[in-house]
């Protein structure tokens, strides 16, 4: 942008007006799973075809654009890296970063999010009957020696959500898996 152009009172007002709409993104997620296999928007209970037909649930974080006029231009989130917490001790046991894939997606694109709506995109998975869980990353890391799954324990996150027009937004997960499918916690570190 060339800061000269704002001394003119239109360059200026436009300015402000960009800046006032601007997206203000913003990561969610909320832990609803409840006896009787209920699911959420960010809790899914699905049949993995990659897995036999396996019983599988899907943890999702939502990505919104609140209150912000503009969309946020292609939109991913980056796996940064990969802690194992054990004791309180945190170690770092992946940090290659990679991207994660977006909910209903099967492509590997990147995603425009518009203002006031909310996009999903896949984080882990477990399946029945497997002692470990599932990092969704996206297909085009699939031969490239991305971590993929993970056993059982404590796990720190932290992901980044990048786009075209804004800054950065940084977040942690921690993420408790103790074997049993149905049980794993997520939850993200405010």
């Amino acid at each position: 942008m060339d800061y000269f152009n704002l001394l003119n009172p239109t360059e200026l007002i436009k300015f402000i007006l960009n800046w006032i709409g601007r997206p203000k993104p913003e990561i969610k997620f909320e832990y609803l799973l409840l006896i009787g296999e209920k699911e959420n928007a960010y809790c899914h209970l699905r049949i993995n075809n990659s897995f036999d037909n396996r019983r599988s649930w899907f943890f999702r974080i939502g990505i919104k654009n609140n209150s912000g006029k503009q969309l946020i231009e292609n939109a991913d989130v980056r796996m940064e890296k990969i802690e194992r917490i054990n004791n309180g001790i945190k170690t770092i046991i992946f940090n290659t970063p990679f991207f994660l894939h977006w909910a209903n997606d099967n492509t590997d694109s990147s995603r425009n999010i518009y203002p006031e709506t909310e996009e999903f995109l896949d984080v882990v998975f477990t399946v029945k009957d497997f002692n470990k869980f599932f990092i969704f990353h996206k297909s085009k890391h699939n031969i490239s020696g991305i971590i993929s799954n993970l056993p059982a324990g404590e796990y720190l996150f932290t992901v980044k959500l990048l786009g075209r027009n804004i800054n950065p937004v940084e977040k942690r997960i921690l993420i408790n898996f103790n074997n049993d499918w149905y049980n794993l916690k997520m939850s993200i570190e405010k």
